[in-house]
């Protein structure tokens, strides 16, 4: 997705607090920051990739990291979670990945949210 300031601005008035929030989704959606090939570890690559869930590689904007990071919160199952909460969560079935797996994966990806600041 390309967010497009000119048009933001036009659309939404010219006041500091539009010119502000503008620029903070342009950065969002436009500026790549996060290189996951190379920030994420061979195992977790692996891991994402076996979830079906596509890495490419190239440096990713903020709002392309958190996709990957919702794809594989879609399969992670955390302490205190309701049952219904639970019933929402992807199986892993036939993916040959276990919850351990997912939860490594997910905690190397906010490493790097807190990295960036996310």
């Amino acid at each position: 997705m390309k967010f497009d300031l000119q048009k933001w601005i036009k659309r939404n008035g010219k006041n500091d607090y539009h010119k502000k929030l503008g620029r903070i989704l342009e950065k969002y959606y436009n500026i790549p920051v996060v290189d996951v090939m190379k920030e994420l570890s061979n195992e977790v690559i692996e891991i994402i990739k076996k979830l079906g869930i596509k890495l490419e590689n190239k440096i990713c904007t903020e709002y392309e990291f958190d996709i990957i990071e919702g794809q594989v919160f879609d399969y992670y199952i955390f302490e205190g979670m309701t049952e219904d909460e639970k019933a929402e969560v992807k199986s892993l079935d036939g993916t040959g990945i276990s919850q351990e797996d997912v939860a490594k994966a997910m905690y190397e990806i906010d490493a790097i949210s807190e990295k960036h600041h996310f």
